[in-house]
């Protein structure tokens, strides 16, 4: 599935929030991410970035496409990523 991932944190956590992040997906902004993973890995993402939130000051979102078909990705300005369009 295709996921994209954006979170709101506190600047003392979003280095490690970023870092694992990276694990999984391509960095599109500094607080946003993209890519594919399987339902196993999305749900490894989701452990990993709950034991590092604090879910009263924190939030990350996670948007899941099951079928990237429908998919249409624009993109103006310049980003982070380091990767050639996944798309």
């Amino acid at each position: 599935m295709f996921v994209i991932l954006s979170y709101d944190a506190e600047s003392r956590r979003c280095g490690k929030l970023r870092k694992i992040a990276k694990r999984y997906l391509h960095p599109v902004q500094r607080s946003v991410f993209q890519g594919f993973l399987t339902e196993k890995q999305c749900c490894l993402l989701k452990e990993e970035l709950s034991k590092i939130l604090d879910t009263e000051k924190d939030t990350a979102v996670l948007y899941k496409l099951p079928q990237a078909d429908f998919l249409q990705i624009d993109e103006i300005g310049t980003s982070d990523r380091r990767e050639e369009h996944i798309l």
